[in-house]
């Protein structure tokens, strides 16, 4: 259309010709406002996903992102890249929404609810029998949500107190995993695997597998002041009778006369971890680093050994072999990097069974520490370079179950059968015991120490003649505290003996292991609770390991993190690689 003094100009359709969308003119020329170049303005370019999972179109004069399968809009606004379905809340918010898991609250029907935000199941339980991600948004205050045996193995839970929003409800929480519940809130005594923080609208709560842990309790925790404060609890228990800890096949590696003890330790300084065997002779098997191991090799023949310990004597970054003879020597075999051990040599210590390593004398080297057969313990007191200067011998009514620094003079003191206290004096003397009692206990037995409250004092893990567990916690003054007790957590009709402590399923708390016995032998796991408690925790051991002989051995034997053990029968160690995460 042409104006007055010859100057024409471009008339755009108003409403498309065809009663469509008003066309708008940008430089001289008339588009489309769903043109992606043009959306709704000039120049108003839809920009592709970054991601590039999908494509930007232009409807009704707006930018959207249309993703492929498997993605989600996602980013500012829920609108500027495509991310994967399986994507995490504290990453993408945008996950949150329907279709892409199960929306549950406590105003919710899992009979009328179809598992959208507008219409939620009622149940944690039912959500996670329908979906492998659910978003649990509500207070749930001290319901106990019981997963049923359909329950997807890896199925995701997130969620916390709700809020409403824009007609939505959003999420607004934190979690603290394996809290101990005290009076009408929780206190996080342990929180190891996802912490508090507020995350968006969102946060990440807790990938629950029901193959995995049995029991888990979700602190959610409301943010108020800039502080965290614990006020709901949602106790989820999966009874599908899924076993906790996982291992791979027992793999049997046959003992040349058999075996008396044995150790974990990096002999030949490659990274990878090696086991030796005590007995006659003494055996090595050098490890591949993935979990398996080469030929036996024998050391130190012509000494029959009792005990086996790993420990980098000379300081040169490989551990060295200390070996107690029958004859209560003391014997060295220092590391080697050609796959082989040194010729034995005597340090002149004492040897015995039950060797333990710990510095009595606060001289920064550590000594050996080894039970009596007549009892009491023998002190091997160190220099550096791998020899014994001088030995005592320590008996008050009984010897030293283990040994630890417990009042933080840089000595370690000795505690005793029964959890009795020998504090050490200057020059590495221990003092006579001082007994910390423990109430209705039908006779202890001996004691195992372990930091098993994470403040980085080795607390007194003793059982009695029940089998039930008593744990004193370790005071900095030297003492030890009330006790602790767990009931037999294997059953009244079950033998268990404590043997040690280490995380086996991941959580970063120490757990205690058991040579448990009822119509066979096998391991038995304790779980802690990060406050001197435990559970009973259940594994895929084969329910017959054949006969236990020695206390067995923990380690990372192939690099993944996760605590493998060593045992021992007649004929074979035994090679148990934990698969549990």
């Amino acid at each position: 259309m042409c104006q007055p003094g010859g100057l024409c100009a471009v008339a755009c359709d108003s409403d498309g010709g065809d009663g469509g969308a008003a066309e708008i003119l940008c430089t001289g020329a008339c588009v489309s406002p769903d043109d992606v170049n043009h959306c709704g303005t000039c120049t108003n370019t839809c920009a592709a996903p970054p991601s590039g999972n999908g494509t930007a179109t232009c409807p009704a004069a707006q930018c959207v992102m249309t993703c492929i399968s498997g993605y989600h809009p996602a980013g500012a606004g829920c609108n500027t890249d495509c991310l994967a379905n399986t994507d995490d809340p504290s990453v993408d918010p945008c996950v949150v929404t329907d279709g892409l898991g199960a929306f549950v609250s406590p105003t919710g029907n899992d009979t009328t609810g179809d598992g959208s935000k507008e219409h939620p199941f009622g149940s944690i339980g039912h959500a996670m029998d329908t979906s492998a991600r659910v978003y649990a948004c509500g207070t749930f205050t001290g319901e106990q949500l019981v997963v049923s045996g359909t329950t997807r193995d890896g199925t995701s839970v997130y969620g916390g107190p709700a809020r409403t929003s824009a007609s939505e409800v959003a999420v607004a929480a934190c979690l603290s995993q394996w809290v101990s519940v005290a009076s009408r809130g929780c206190s996080a005594q342990r929180a190891t695997a996802v912490p508090c923080r507020p995350i968006g609208e969102q946060a990440m709560i807790l990938p629950v597998a029901a193959s995995r842990p049995a029991r888990v309790l979700l602190c959610l925790a409301l943010f108020a002041a800039g502080a965290v404060a614990c006020d709901r609890i949602v106790s989820i228990e999966a009874n599908d009778n899924k076993a906790i800890l996982h291992f791979a096949p027992a793999v049997h590696y046959p003992l040349q006369g058999g075996g008396t003890s044995s150790a974990i330790g990096d002999f030949d300084g490659d990274g990878a971890k090696d086991i030796a065997i005590g007995g006659n002779p003494t055996q090595v098997a050098f490890g591949a680093g993935d979990g398996t191991f080469g030929p036996l090799v024998a050391v130190a023949s012509g000494l029959r050994t009792i005990d086996v310990l790993a420990a980098d004597v000379n300081g040169d970054g490989r551990d060295d072999l200390l070996l107690s003879a029958d004859t209560a020597h003391l014997y060295l075999c220092l590391g080697s990097a050609q796959q082989r051990l040194g010729a034995p040599t005597d340090t002149n210590g004492a040897g015995g069974a039950g060797m333990f390593l710990a510095d009595v004398d606060g001289d920064g080297v550590e000594d050996v520490l080894a039970d009596d057969p007549e009892g009491g313990t023998f002190i091997s007191y160190f220099a550096a370079g791998g020899q014994s200067v001088r030995t005592s011998f320590f008996y008050d009514g009984f010897g030293a179950s283990y040994a630890a620094d417990l009042n933080g003079d840089g000595r370690a003191d000795l505690v005793g059968f029964g959890t009795n206290v020998a504090l050490t004096g200057a020059g590495g003397e221990p003092a006579a015991f001082v007994t910390f009692p423990v109430s209705g206990a039908d006779g202890l037995g001996g004691t195992l120490g372990a930091d098993v409250n994470g403040d980085g004092l080795v607390d007194a893990v003793t059982e009695d003649g029940a089998h039930d567990v008593f744990t004193q916690l370790a005071r900095p003054d030297g003492t030890l505290g009330s006790a602790v007790v767990t009931q037999n957590p294997f059953g009244s009709q079950v033998d268990a003996l404590l043997a040690g402590f280490a995380d086996f399923d991941g959580d970063g708390v120490p757990d205690g292991i058991s040579l448990v016995s009822d119509a066979s032998v096998t391991m038995g796991f304790m779980k802690g609770n990060g406050a001197g408690g435990f559970t009973r925790l259940d594994s895929d051991l084969a329910p017959d390991l054949d006969e236990v002989l020695v206390t067995p051995a923990v380690g990372d034997l192939d690099g993944d993190g996760q605590n493998d053990i060593v045992l021992m029968d007649e004929t074979s160690f035994v090679v148990l690689l934990n698969r549990t995460r």
